[in-house]
């Protein structure tokens, strides 16, 4: 993937591909990706340089990814995003 937040949209589309036809192959890619970290400054913010793609790509993304962990779909323990 080409940066950080493409991975994110990746992921989020694996994870609702996932909801309607589970494959193990879906979140193992997502668990690898979030393995790698959110790409974040000290102070919180998304390394991305554009905060208008944070808003409308990254942020959506994780909050579709996030109930996928919720429901045992993915391996790997998330911490808050």
């Amino acid at each position: 993937m080409h940066t950080p937040n493409h991975r994110w949209l990746v992921c989020a589309a694996l994870a609702r591909i996932h909801a309607r036809w589970p494959d193990p192959s879906y979140t193992r890619r997502i668990d690898d990706w979030l393995a790698e970290g959110i790409d974040q400054l000290p102070g919180g913010e998304y390394s991305e340089r554009s905060p208008n793609y944070a808003a409308s790509v990254t942020n959506p993304a994780l909050l579709t990814i996030a109930p996928s962990s919720d429901a045992k779909t993915c391996t790997h323990t998330y911490g808050p995003i």
